[in-house]
């Protein structure tokens, strides 16, 4: 009985949402290089990651925000270095995204040097919030709880 419930409380759910005329961004992919460069007092990590607009309207423009946990700890903001870009916190699109369109972000994630030898868990986040800035600087979507990835673990060298 409660799997019933469940379907239908998610067939009503998918309804609501195909009637709304927004966009829906998601992290489609994060990939973590194998390679990590030492670069002065950093670690450079290659990261991309992949945002589609899933929704049923073009999204406007948005950011794309990296994170970082460790065990028991976070998330933290986590320098995300993409060439052309003007902030190391975030990347952000140059125009709107398309439904059923991908904007691709290459860039490398930046950890100090003497996390060396640390475990942790790289997240992705497309359209966060940032501090200091009103709420009605996001993207509204669709549905606002799948815009962050689940972590990737690995280890600093």
């Amino acid at each position: 009985m409660r799997q019933m419930k469940n379907a239908f409380a998610c067939v009503l759910l998918l309804m609501a949402s195909c009637n709304a005329q927004l966009p829906d961004l998601e992290v489609c992919k994060l990939r973590i290089g194998e390679s990590q460069e030492l670069v002065g007092a950093t670690i450079e990590i290659p990261v991309t990651v992949e945002v589609c607009n899933t929704g049923n309207v073009d999204a406007g423009l948005f950011r794309v925000a990296l994170r970082y946990l460790t065990p028991g700890l976070g998330p933290f903001t986590l320098t995300f270095t993409v060439p052309h870009q003007a902030s190391a916190e975030y990347a952000m699109t140059d125009g709107p995204l398309a439904v059923g369109e991908t904007v691709i972000f290459k860039g490398v994630a930046v950890f100090p040097a003497n996390m060396s030898g640390s475990l942790v868990g790289i997240l992705a986040e497309v359209d966060p919030w940032m501090s200091g800035e009103p709420e009605y600087a996001m993207v509204e979507e669709i549905n606002e709880d799948n815009n962050e990835t689940g972590h990737v673990t690995i280890t600093l060298r």
